[in-house]
């Protein structure tokens, strides 16, 4: 087994510098590819993970981001197609330098729009859905951090069937955390207006 692994990559370098180029580029480029494609999808990207959200409308932005044509992965997946296709023009297929050239290119970028796309439609399925926070008004909530009398805490509630933390601020001076308040009102910034329950 090893003297066929290395009578194969002899015979590799002996065929020419862009067989050798090409297959390296496809063996290196193919591990990466694996090791992020992985990455991505079982651990996720941590830029998009948080405790909590204080702004529903970044939703859409992070499915725009998802889709980035120069991520690290489409470029990985641009070298893994160009590699291989390089290396099958030459090596198997014995086209010329030129020909090799072309279709390696070719076949490199459709390799790197399908890695865009992949990842674009992944991210889309695991994103947070958007919801309108204006339906929180007259909604219970719960303090999940203290609200000064003249500043701003946390307050957490139910909007579209989940649990989200914001912040708020009083209408009715300070209030203790766990304390149940009622939304009274959301300012365009997301920040909820609460008051206490024994207020309303």
């Amino acid at each position: 087994m090893t003297l066929a692994v290395i009578e194969f990559l002899e015979n590799i370098i002996q065929a020419g510098t862009d067989n050798a180029v090409y297959f390296t580029m496809g063996l290196i480029a193919t591990l990466i590819f694996v090791i992020r494609l992985a990455l991505a999808l079982f651990i996720g990207d941590s830029a998009d993970g948080g405790d909590f959200d204080v702004d529903l409308d970044e939703a859409g932005h992070i499915s725009g981001e998802a889709f980035e044509i120069f991520s690290l992965l489409s470029i990985t997946a641009f070298f893994m197609g160009a590699g291989w296709m390089g290396f099958a023009a030459r090596h198997d297929w014995q086209l010329g330098g030129g020909w090799s050239l072309v279709l390696a290119l070719a076949f490199g970028l459709f390799m790197m729009a399908l890695a865009s796309g992949l990842m674009f439609y992944v991210r889309k399925l695991s994103s947070h859905p958007k919801v309108d926070l204006q339906t929180a008004r007259g909604q219970l909530g719960r303090v999940y951090m203290q609200i000064p009398e003249h500043g701003l805490g946390q307050v957490e509630v139910t909007v579209s069937g989940s649990k989200r933390i914001y912040p708020a601020r009083s209408t009715s001076g300070a209030i203790d955390s766990f304390t149940q308040v009622i939304i009274a009102d959301v300012e365009t910034d997301g920040t909820l207006v609460v008051e206490a329950r024994g207020d309303a």
